[in-house]
């Protein structure tokens, strides 16, 4: 032993933890009291707010009501600014925008439109002019906030540009791309209609099958321009995702604790103002996700069995009646939809499945030019017809003449708009099922089935 060195008693020292106390740490790495230093502190670069860069005017339909496109935007505004308080619950709102010069330099701008809690169903109008040059920014972003629900759509086509502004709970989906031509006109034009609502409505106590509290009135936290650090935010994605490994994979399985240690080593590795930082935190990521992955995109199919054994596509669970009023399952199934559509226009391999004829129908009435971009893509085999009922109905109380009405109707309506029926019966969230399905879904058409709920009979 060298004099003055402690004797080495441990030559294997190895990854040794104490392994729920180092996932409970993954929570830190965003946001929280820690946001000053950690990895929020880096995703975005600028902010701006104030009526010197937003003018914010708003519009609030009368009895809650749902009011059509083409009539809402006839409608007299008024000024709005932060602060300001709307409600009660299911108050439809619309805001007018005027965006004003503010940045010239090569930079990702993002409008971001917050309020501090949900406003409760209705409508917003967003019109957006960017005033000045700023063509030598990379993109223009619209940003909406906190727990409700919008759909973006052009002024003059009433087309449905973003259906994704949506933030409920901790899920961020609220990036709006504005077109390229746009910023460099240095004037964007758009309509927001929002539902101001939580993914599961308005429950008083927060159990989201509690009733809903319909006297909530809610302040407009915010309205700024920011602009993000796009490789802190590919770094923000690359962590949830190795986050999600670590929370929903089998405990102590080899690629949990792998994705476990990959997280943990991006924290220790991570250096608040140093951009060439981050992208070493991604190299890092690619540890699980593997050398060069986003780069190969699509091609990322060719890899593995050329024949598959599980396919996985993407679906979404819209309940036709649930704890709010009919018009927010309408805009919820626009903007779900019309996302779809947008990732099939940047994605073509995506693949998207939906059932009940019924939210079609409320599509094909309230957003025409949407329902025909839903035709198209079904004909291109992209958006894929299930269900083949009116609606997802209740399999255990309805008589025998009603469920072989869903199917009529259903498949009758589907063959008219779409030009076939559905082949899989589709019944995920029904609590319990007649015996009689078997011959009912075959007579109908169709030669598979699906649910969650085999032996959920209530």
């Amino acid at each position: 032993m060298v004099p003055g060195h402690y004797p080495e008693l441990n030559y294997g020292s190895g990854a040794k933890w104490i392994k729920n106390l180092t996932q409970s740490r993954l929570s830190t790495f965003l946001g929280g009291h820690f946001e000053n230093v950690n990895l929020s502190s880096v995703l975005y670069t600028h902010r701006l707010d104030g009526p010197k860069y937003v003018d914010l005017q708003v519009w609030s339909a009368p009895g809650l009501s749902k009011p059509l496109f083409k009539e809402a935007i006839q409608q007299t505004f008024k000024p709005a600014k932060k602060g300001d308080s709307f409600g009660p619950s299911c108050e439809p709102l619309m805001g007018t925008t005027v965006l004003k010069r503010y940045l010239q330099r090569d930079v990702t701008d993002i409008v971001s439109f917050h309020r501090d809690r949900q406003i409760i169903g209705g409508n917003s109008r967003l019109q957006s002019h960017l005033i000045g040059s700023i063509t030598n920014a990379s993109s223009v972003r619209l940003f909406l906030h906190r727990l409700e629900e919008a759909i973006l759509i052009n002024w003059q086509s009433s087309l449905i540009l973003d259906g994704s502004l949506v933030v409920v709970g901790g899920d961020r989906r609220v990036e709006h791309i504005i077109p390229r031509e746009a910023v460099e006109r240095g004037t964007y034009e758009v309509v927001i209609e929002s539902s101001c609502n939580g993914m599961f409505g308005v429950p008083w106590s927060g159990d989201i099958i509690a009733p809903p509290e319909m006297n909530r009135y809610f302040n407009l936290a915010s309205a700024d321009i920011v602009v993000p650090n796009q490789d802190a935010w590919h770094l923000m994605w690359d962590f949830n995702t190795l986050r999600e490994i670590v929370d929903n994979l089998p405990g102590n399985s080899p690629l949990q604790n792998k994705a476990l240690v990959t997280a943990n080593s991006i924290m220790n590795a991570f250096k608040t103002g140093d951009p060439e930082n981050i992208k070493e935190m991604r190299d890092i990521a690619e540890n699980v996700f593997g050398k060069g992955w986003q780069v190969k995109g699509a091609d990322v199919y060719q890899e593995g069995p050329e024949k598959a054994q599980v396919v996985g596509i993407s679906y979404c669970h819209i309940d036709t009646a649930w704890l709010w009023p009919y018009r927010v399952t309408q805009q919820k199934t626009a903007r779900s939809w019309s996302t779809q559509i947008d990732l099939m226009d940047r994605y073509p391999e995506h693949r998207f499945a939906c059932s009940q004829a019924q939210q079609f129908k409320w599509l094909e009435e309230q957003y025409p030019p949407l329902f025909k971009k839903i035709q198209a893509k079904v004909a291109s085999g992209q958006f894929h017809l299930i269900g083949g009922a009116w609606v997802e109905n209740d399999g255990n109380m309805p008589s025998g003449e009603a469920l072989v009405r869903q199917f009529v109707y259903g498949q009758r309506y589907f063959e008219s708009r779409f030009g076939h029926r559905c082949e899989t019966g589709w019944l995920p969230d029904s609590f319990g099922l007649t015996a009689a399905y078997p011959q009912l879904i075959r007579d109908s058409g169709m030669k598979y089935f699906f649910t969650q709920k085999l032996s959920w009979q209530v």
